[in-house]
């Protein structure tokens, strides 16, 4: 047996038996499964998709295209199922949901996002496209802060950025045109407008209207869940697989 392969066997020993002995569910987080399962997809297929529509979503080049690949990922927040209050802050009524989006890069700079999330318990491949990272890492820059300190969440078709600054909850709706976007109380504040509004609008009682608390998800509390089809095994191999650079 190759020395590779051992150690992959060996790795996976080791963490099945310490995964079962703790009770824990996952062997990686869910963070590193969509890191692995984004990268296998976007090799595989979305690459040559980059290359096929280069010029329509924001390479110089063909050859950027060919070469780009997957930066670090930015993942959803969604708004819990309690009942939502303007007053009370946003991080204590959100809850992290298995969305991520990743930012495709050439030569080191942003060309456009790519998406991935956990459906009906399989990682799938949402959409490549879109601008949502750049405006991620121009607020971040704008407001002197690092990408990873933004939370992004998604309310039905409305996303903000927000982020606890200096004591204070601050933040803003996107899009948002601002060449230098500063995050503040009052722009986090327009954001909670819009879902009290949507809470406290009139409704048809016998249309049977549901409520969308994230993304495009037509029933209550959204359709993220973490749950996963694959086992433990499976999802432990996959993010070897990806680690030691098989796929």
């Amino acid at each position: 047996m190759k020395s590779k392969n051992k150690i992959t066997v060996i790795l996976i020993f080791v963490v099945v038996i310490a995964s079962l002995l703790a009770g824990t569910v996952y062997a990686v987080s869910p963070e590193q499964q969509a890191i692995a399962f984004a990268n296998e997809q976007f090799n595989k297929e979305w690459r040559g998709t980059c290359i096929e529509v280069w010029n329509t979503i924001g390479f110089n080049t063909p050859e950027e295209a060919e070469n780009s690949y997957l930066g670090e990922p930015v993942q959803l927040l969604q708004l819990k199922e309690e009942a939502f209050s303007a007053v009370e802050s946003m991080m204590s009524q959100t809850s992290l949901t298995p969305y991520y989006l990743f930012p495709v890069m050439a030569d080191g700079r942003y060309v456009t996002d790519f998406e991935v999330r956990l459906k009906n318990g399989e990682w799938v491949a949402g959409r490549l496209g879109g601008d949502m990272v750049e405006f991620l890492q121009r607020v971040a820059q704008a407001n002197n802060l690092n990408v990873s300190d933004c939370r992004l969440i998604r309310f039905g078709p409305k996303t903000a950025i927000f982020v606890i600054k200096d004591g204070k909850e601050v933040g803003l709706a996107y899009p948002n045109d601002a060449q230098d976007p500063v995050m503040s109380e009052e722009g986090l504040a327009a954001f909670k407008k819009t879902i009290t509004d949507f809470f406290e609008r009139p409704r048809n009682t016998s249309s049977n209207e549901v409520i969308v608390y994230g993304g495009n998800s037509p029933s209550k509390g959204g359709e993220y869940s973490f749950h996963q089809d694959d086992s433990l095994l499976e999802r432990v191999s996959m993010y070897l697989d990806y680690f030691f650079g098989s796929r």
